[in-house]
């Protein structure tokens, strides 16, 4: 049976360009160029981590932080290590 796993994130919006900044102190920040607005950003962070973890959007939930820079995601399927290997961490 595969294993879910949880990541913290520091989403920065309005990015020129989607992008993995790298780990500080354990959260997972990215840029995203999408407002903050409508829930807009947290669409486009889940089509984002879809594309560069290579899974299905269905296998991404955002479980903390909806109206917030910092998030928990949940990622069904996924071991922490797999993660690491597939976002180069």
């Amino acid at each position: 049976m595969k294993e879910n796993s949880r990541l913290n994130l520091k989403i920065t919006p309005n990015a020129r360009a989607n992008e993995f900044i790298g780990v500080q102190d354990g959260i997972v920040c990215f840029k995203i160029k999408a407002p903050p607005t409508e829930g807009k950003a947290n669409q486009e962070l889940v089509n984002y981590l879809s594309r560069l973890l290579g899974i299905p959007k269905s296998r991404l939930e955002i479980i903390r932080g909806h109206t917030s820079r910092n998030k928990a995601v949940e990622i069904i399927g996924l071991s922490a290590e797999e993660i690491s290997l597939r976002l180069g961490i």
